[in-house]
């Protein structure tokens, strides 16, 4: 059940039922950043280089009906929105980048990489669903805010949660994370994990101004930054587990860091950001984005009986420092990422 307006729920819709489990091989989000070369993907799946079923966003539409067509083309517009504002806040020198939906049937075993072809995001049509389809817990279980957070279920929720995803994938291209590939297109397992990181912790970054710039009104500050953290983890964390588990950290320690990157962020977004929770707002940003985050974790597990918590993975990564290297390695890698305008 999907939460709806008071005292009601709305029943996940039946296009969106799956009759399995979602793989890995479901949800690719797929990268190309110049001709020859495939950025590293979100989730790991192959797609077809000669589906004719990989359709711009606006002709992939046209094949929908009803309510999918309804809440898909929000989600859409909220996404390409959001890719738009990232576009000209980076003052790109690059066009904007395809967007294409995919309605290949993606199998196991895969079915080959995507053709490389400059600034292409491809998004299968399965993620689309996946994210139209999640659970979610009643916002007011997890978000403690004097905000009236009516305006806040769902579908806004899984519109964050694929904008996120699909600004992930745009990071990868705007911070030049491709100038990292050897000849052969591949990275090293420390380079990969610190270049998702960046990408996360970057998507993290501007779901927030994005809520920041056009919600002010409907909420305030701390409620902006539990909703942005809300909506990644619903969309997130009933995703299967990446298959290349050395080049992308556990989901649970990403949205861990995701809460600290939320937390060290300042209101005024011409403030440099706070990482050593110095100032006294950083560290009650931090009480209760930890709260939110917790909350939903608990909420998931009762929905999901059969997972294990992500408690001892997230305490491992911290008491073994793997944050730590990761972010040591990127603090390394972003001194040779190029300005955008210098390209």
């Amino acid at each position: 059940m999907i939460a709806g307006l008071p005292g009601r729920s709305l029943t996940v819709p039946q296009f969106v039922r799956r009759s399995k489990p979602l793989t890995f091989h479901d949800c690719r989000l797929a990268v190309s950043h110049a001709p020859g070369g495939l950025v590293s993907s979100f989730f790991d799946i192959q797609t077809s280089a000669d589906s004719p079923r990989e359709l711009d966003v606006s002709s992939y539409l046209e094949t929908l009906r009803g309510f999918k067509r309804a809440s898909a083309g929000v989600m859409m517009q909220t996404m390409l929105h959001i890719v738009e504002m990232m576009h000209s806040g980076h003052r790109s020198p690059d066009d904007l980048p395809a967007i294409r939906i995919s309605q290949i049937c993606a199998s196991k075993d895969g079915i080959g990489s995507p053709a490389a072809i400059a600034n292409l995001i491809v998004i299968p049509e399965t993620f689309v669903d996946h994210c139209l389809g999640a659970d979610f817990a009643t916002i007011e279980s997890v978000i403690a805010s004097d905000s009236d957070l009516r305006w806040w279920r769902y579908p806004w929720i899984a519109y964050l949660g694929f904008s996120w995803a699909v600004a992930h994938e745009y990071m990868h291209l705007l911070r030049s994370h491709w100038i990292f590939d050897a000849p052969d297109g591949t990275r090293t397992d420390e380079v990969s994990l610190a270049t998702e990181r960046d990408a996360d912790l970057c998507a993290m970054a501007i779901i927030y101004r994005y809520l920041q710039r056009y919600c002010v009104r409907v909420s305030d500050d701390a409620t902006l930054r539990q909703i942005a953290l809300y909506s990644v983890f619903w969309i997130a964390r009933s995703l299967p587990r990446h298959s290349a588990a050395a080049t992308h950290l556990p989901m649970s320690v990403r949205l861990q860091d995701m809460a600290s990157k939320l937390a060290m962020l300042r209101e005024d977004p011409n403030d440099p950001p706070d990482p050593g929770a110095e100032l006294p707002e950083t560290l009650e940003r931090m009480a209760y984005l930890q709260s939110c985050f917790v909350k939903c974790e608990k909420a998931y597990l009762s929905l999901h009986p059969n997972e294990e918590s992500m408690k001892a993975e997230v305490m491992a990564a911290i008491e073994n420092g793997t944050l730590d290297r990761v972010g040591k390695t990127w603090d390394e890698l972003s001194q040779l990422v190029r300005d955008p305008r210098e390209r």
